[in-house]
């Protein structure tokens, strides 16, 4: 079909680009595209503290790749080839605000979109469309668990954007047990729970987080096995007809309006005009 080039392909993760601000006043260090800039309460409304971080920083964000914009207390990141991973730390008082992902299909340079998922994902109506032009989107999981393997030495585990130290102990369990105790509480910052079942570690989201967990080595043996317990995988495809998606179904429910969440493995579009083959 000539207009679903099979070349077009964007892949991507479930990345956190967008940060609704919360609270009264004070400060707040913003973090996107591995750029950290202060955010500053501005004359009592999030709208105008939106707006003044978009003043003082777009241009340092844009050096990196980044665009900045705002809409009301919303502080939105977009970048062709940069991961976002916003985030947002509290400085003073109470200002501070939630990350989650919105991607927003851009049909102009791609028709196929594969997204890893993770807790939560919002995908927007796609932009560019034309009527009769067909898209698919592919899912992956999120690498969400770490089952360590060898029999000593260290090992960097991440999760989240976080990078932690593996150290053996007396097994592989206990290596797991004691990676728990001894970081658990460092992982919740970046919104993950962390538990262990035997020799796996295992990162449970809490909210719009990706995990996108992995393993590397340091000294000796120690090691481990990525895998995720969300059972989509590249191949779960979904196609859209024409400029907008009007009826779909997450999780069982209806949503309309033109956009659906994602808030587990997958996503269902029901009604769609034509299956691709």
């Amino acid at each position: 079909m000539d207009n679903y080039p099979k070349k077009a392909v964007q892949e991507r993760l479930t990345d956190l680009n967008v940060i609704t601000l919360t609270g009264t006043s004070g400060t707040a260090n913003i973090t996107a595209g591995g750029l950290t800039k202060l955010c500053t309460w501005v004359a009592s409304t999030l709208t105008l503290t939106a707006a003044k971080f978009v003043a003082d920083w777009s241009s340092a964000y844009q050096a990196i790749g980044v665009v900045v914009t705002a809409n009301a207390g919303v502080l939105s990141f977009t970048s062709q080839n940069k991961e976002i991973s916003a985030s947002i730390v509290p400085a003073t008082s109470n200002l501070a605000g939630v990350a989650t992902a919105v991607f927003v299909p851009d049909f102009s340079h791609h028709r196929i979109f594969r997204l890893a998922l993770g807790a939560g994902l919002t995908i927007s109506n796609p932009i560019n469309a034309i009527d009769g032009a067909y898209a698919r989107f592919e899912t992956k999981p999120d690498m969400n668990r770490v089952t360590l393997t060898g029999s000593s030495g260290t090992a960097n585990v991440t999760a989240g954007g976080i990078t932690r130290l593996a150290t053996w102990g007396t097994g592989l369990t206990e290596t797991a047990t004691a990676f728990v105790a001894s970081w658990a509480a460092d992982y919740l910052l970046a919104g993950l729970v962390l538990t262990s079942s035997t020799a796996t570690l295992i990162f449970t989201p809490v909210g719009n987080v990706l995990v996108n967990a992995s393993i590397v080595p340091v000294t000796t043996n120690l090691d481990g096995t990525v895998t995720s317990n969300y059972t989509s995988t590249w191949g779960d495809k979904y196609d859209i007809a024409g400029g907008s998606i009007t009826t779909q179904t997450v999780n069982g429910r209806d949503i309309v309006d033109g956009y659906y969440n994602i808030t587990e493995d997958r996503f269902q579009i029901v009604n769609q005009a034509q299956a691709l083959s």
